[in-house]
């Protein structure tokens, strides 16, 4: 790890960031933000964020309940659902919080876990200082005929910049909004990194990388174990599946199973890792690897009759598929760290977690497969 000159008294997360862990606050790098719970270092939350967060988990939420809506139409039209099954399921969702509820509800669910803090533009910016930064096009600002939209980006900044002045303490920020990278170059408060992993690297009081390092030599962190890990977590996943085809086409019996993984290295073969959480007598480290499985799938394709009007079956194939995907796995490891020799430190792997960037698996083209057919003439 790097030596960090600037002393972090805050760290604030855009919600580009928790859009792209898919706004899972109990798993993965964002459930490592429950670190700041009593934490010197405080966790903020602009109210711009805040109010963004909820509009996209809100509508999310929407989406999930309008599939539901729909699979349930296509069941009871398949005569697969009587009434009562689904009066019964329609009960359930119509006591289900409105989605918008729900979002404020899981919002602050997270600031209680974390300890966050939100803090207010009305507060902390002034509007002149808004308008000089858009009429000199200063960062985040573009020059650009639709930099209105940049206007969210301003206030979240500016009310991070009030609140460390007011403070007068250093905020780590986590973007990947260019708009925020540039202006964070020209501030002397507000740091931007593009990774939270990178971010919770920065702010550790302890550097325990030499300790990780010897625990991996030694395979305390035992990467058979991990991977063992990876391949349980491949067949408890659930995957979508993406295909081409000039068919209407479904699927059935989807077969996923784990082929390899491929832990990334540093130029000493040693397991590239990230130290995201360091406490008394537990650390938290992310290391990044390559997945690769073996999916098999059945698939029906199927033309309208012009007549009818039904889907007429005209074939199946059996398809088969590898794909490799990026994943982090986070692994939490007890100890007593307190220990200045490291060789009386003992250690143990507590906990595994891997994280999949792996929704859909792609079978790419697809037709029905007549190979297997013959006539007798």
């Amino acid at each position: 790890m790097c030596e960090n000159p600037i002393k972090y008294g805050a760290i604030s997360i855009d919600n580009c960031i928790f859009k792209s862990s898919r706004y899972r606050f109990n798993n993965g790098v964002l459930g490592q933000l429950s670190q700041f719970k009593n934490n010197d270092i405080k966790l903020l939350q602009t109210d711009i964020v805040h109010n963004e967060a909820i509009k996209h988990i809100s509508e999310n939420l929407n989406k999930s309940y309008s599939s539901i809506n729909t699979a349930l139409r296509e069941i009871k039209l398949n005569s697969c659902l009587t009434n009562e099954g689904e009066n019964k399921i329609n009960k359930i969702l119509s006591n289900e919080t409105p989605a918008h509820e729900k979002a404020i509800e899981i919002i602050n669910l997270f600031y209680d876990k974390t300890g966050a803090i939100l803090i207010k533009a009305n507060d902390l910016v002034k509007v002149e200082d808004v308008m000089n930064l858009y009429f000199s096009n200063k960062p985040p600002f573009e020059k650009k005929a639709d930099k209105k939209n940049e206007f969210p980006d301003v206030f979240a900044l500016l009310t991070l910049e009030g609140w460390a002045k007011e403070n007068d303490t250093h905020v780590l920020a986590v973007s990947n909004d260019n708009g925020w990278i540039n202006y964070s170059k020209t501030s002397t408060w507000i740091t931007v990194v593009r990774n939270l992993s990178d971010a919770l690297s920065l702010i550790q009081k302890k550097d325990m990388t030499d300790i990780i390092r010897l625990l991996l030599i030694k395979d305390v962190v035992d990467l058979i174990f991990i991977e063992e890990e990876v391949q349980s977590s491949v067949n408890y996943s659930s995957f979508y599946i993406d295909a081409e085809s000039p068919f209407f086409y479904d699927y059935n019996d989807l077969s996923v199973n784990f082929y390899d993984v491929d832990f990334h290295e540093d130029d000493e073969s040693l397991v590239e890792f990230e130290i995201v959480r360091a406490e008394e007598k537990s650390v938290t480290i992310k290391i990044s690897c390559e997945i690769t499985i073996d999916a098999e799938a059945v698939f029906d394709f199927y033309v309208t009759d012009t007549i009818d009007h039904d889907d007429v079956l005209i074939g199946s194939s059996l398809e088969n598929v590898q794909q490799s995907y990026d994943a982090d796995v986070f692994i939490t490891i007890t100890g007593n760290f307190q220990e200045d020799d490291f060789e009386k430190i003992i250690a143990k792997v507590s906990e595994v977690e891997v994280v999949s960037k792996l929704t859909n698996i792609d079978f790419g083209f697809v037709e029905p497969d007549y190979s297997g057919d013959e006539e007798d003439y």
